[in-house]
């Protein structure tokens, strides 16, 4: 943990019921600006618009299909800076959940991640954590094990990505730490990374790099929309105005 990291832990250190200062990698992320996010969204396919953005400036290892990690609640978008998660094997009956103190970090808008190893079929994320994932505004969750409480996170509508369903508890893990980098299916996430995720997976973008896609994705749509109004012939165009009068 670096220094001005520590200074913020000291303020608020009685507050962390389970996680002591050699558990936590850092207190503080760059968040992107709002406008960053609001273009992201605007996007007709965001993670796709991005993927394409990051290979066009050299990236790889970036993106999880949906076909590996599928949305709870479908056409959603969520886009956010990650907040991290380290799991590892073991039996955990503390409540709070070990890793809910990453909630003490978080800001409205923030990306939950977990990935770590152990217990596949076991839960990490499920009603209660979207409940209070959902007071605070965050943008989402993605995580490497299966969901419980469906039913609540669709009644929320709270973003969550994960590889399926299970009716196992969430004391098979233990949390190692928080906010350090982890890796999800071979895509490195680290704290502050921007994760943009909709109904086709996710895509991590390096907090280093989000300036550039952002001038990237905002060359695209613009080449993007006039490239498709340009395509359309001034009869189809006229007819389906004829057709709305």
């Amino acid at each position: 943990m670096d220094e001005q990291s520590k200074k913020v832990y000291d303020a608020m250190k009685d507050r962390f019921t389970n996680m002591t200062e050699d558990k936590i990698g850092t207190m503080i992320i760059n968040r992107p600006p709002r406008e960053v996010i609001r273009d992201i969204r605007s996007l007709e396919s965001p993670a796709a618009d991005c993927a394409d953005a990051l290979n066009h400036l050299g990236f790889d290892n970036f993106g999880i299909p949906a076909t590996i990690l599928r949305p709870v609640v479908d056409r959603k978008v969520a886009i956010g800076p990650a907040l991290t998660i380290l799991n590892a094997p073991g039996h955990s009956d503390l409540w709070p959940y070990e890793f809910t103190d990453i909630f003490l970090i978080s800001k409205p808008g923030d990306f939950v991640a977990i990935s770590g190893e152990g217990y596949e079929h076991t839960g990490s994320w499920g009603g209660t954590t979207t409940g209070i994932a959902s007071e605070l505004q965050l943008a989402g969750t993605v995580s490497k094990w299966p969901c419980r409480d469906r039913n609540v996170i669709l009644k929320h509508g709270y973003p969550v990505w994960v590889p399926g369903h299970t009716p196992l508890p969430t004391i098979q893990l233990i949390t190692k730490a928080i906010m350090v980098p982890i890796e999800l299916h071979g895509v490195t996430i680290n704290p502050g990374d921007l994760i943009v995720a909709d109904s086709t997976g996710i895509v991590v973008i390096p907090n280093q790099a989000v300036s550039d896609v952002h001038n990237q994705i905002k060359g695209t749509a613009e080449s993007v929309q006039m490239s498709h109004l340009g395509s359309i012939p001034d009869e189809h165009i006229d007819a389906v105005h004829k057709g709305l009068e």
